[in-house]
């Protein structure tokens, strides 16, 4: 799992040379590591931007999720 996580966020840091093609989470940590003192505001906007999209997901989906938990919980 970490290593998956991992290639996910080391491999477009590699790849892609512009700043504005970066994905969010390459975006979040050039945010923190920038100058002497951490933005917090833009860190925690970008948290939440990035986590906006997987919740409306999951809220959307969740009664699927719970049936399948069911009928895999039964076996």
């Amino acid at each position: 799992q970490f290593v998956y996580i991992w290639d996910q966020y080391i491999w477009p840091r590699i790849i892609i040379q512009h700043d504005s093609a970066q994905v969010i989470q390459v975006g979040l940590n050039a945010i923190q590591s920038a100058g002497d003192s951490i933005q917090w505001n833009l860190v925690m906007a970008g948290a939440i931007v990035t986590i906006i999209p997987p919740l409306i997901i999951f809220a959307l989906l969740y009664n699927s999720f719970m049936k399948g938990y069911a009928l895999s919980s039964n076996k």
